[in-house]
């Protein structure tokens, strides 16, 4: 079957947050972060990515900028110049608060006892048609296998947000499926803030994931489904697609 048939883990957050901004990017709208958002996402992954090799802080962030453009051309490459430039400077200027936030994950994952693995592992599952790029994978120190989700932005004050639970579920199936064993703790780190959350996975958490993979297999085939309709919705960058469509379907039903 065709890669186009698999659904993907990172749209499981945004059915989560309203499955209507899915289905108008099943229909190729773009609803990915742009500009300084885009850059933040990329950069502190990287950053996540070599952590463990790092020694002169600000200037490994400064080859990071350098090679970023070279790990992704076709993102970075549309970005203006003055748009990476502004960010550069405020990541540079922000060197000694990063740098802490690091050293935090850092010295998480040596008390911990954790060992990092792979980055960037991709998973795929035939069975369910579901793929993904796992950040990382580490081993735990009882030995136990566990993917990690970094994510750039804020962290709850406890536990993790509902959509990196699902992923970090989502990506315990497919790495448990390609490894054979059942993998029952995922950890999210939120590095911006030097904070690394450990996740249980639990039944709840798989038999809700398959429930989400049914529904957007539904959106993704075609089924309009409502929106979410919060205070995001100012924001969203399909907004005025889905006023238009709302306002088309109101004159039939």
């Amino acid at each position: 079957m065709g890669y186009e048939a698999y659904l993907r883990v990172s749209d499981i957050p945004v059915y989560l947050s309203c499955p209507k901004k899915l289905y108008f990017s099943y229909r190729g709208e773009k609803i990915e972060p742009e500009g300084e958002a885009l850059l933040e996402s990329i950069f502190y992954k990287e950053l996540s990515f070599r952590l463990h090799e790092i020694e002169d802080f600000e200037e490994d962030v400064r080859s990071l900028f350098d090679e970023l453009p070279v790990i992704y051309p076709e993102k970075i490459g549309k970005l203006d110049p003055p748009v990476l430039e502004a960010f550069r400077d405020r990541i540079i200027s922000s060197c000694g608060r990063i740098k802490e936030a690091a050293g935090e994950v850092m010295a998480f994952y040596e008390k911990k006892g954790v060992c990092i693995l792979e980055t960037g592992r991709y998973v795929l599952s035939r069975r369910l048609l579901l793929s993904g790029s796992v950040d990382k994978v580490v081993r735990m120190k009882d030995g136990t296998v566990a993917p990690v989700s970094v994510r750039s932005g804020r962290a709850p004050s406890d536990g993790v947000w509902k959509g990196d639970r699902m992923r970090i579920a989502a990506y315990s199936i497919l790495l448990g499926e390609e490894l054979g064993d059942n993998l029952s703790i995922g950890l999210v780190e939120y590095i911006r803030k030097g904070i690394v959350r450990e996740v249980k996975i639990r039944d709840y958490d798989r038999r809700r994931v398959l429930r989400v993979l049914r529904m957007m297999r539904r959106i993704k085939q075609g089924t309009i489904p409502d929106g979410a309709h919060t205070v995001e919705c100012k924001n969203c960058p399909v907004r005025d697609e889905c006023v238009v469509e709302r306002s088309l379907l109101s004159r039939f039903f």
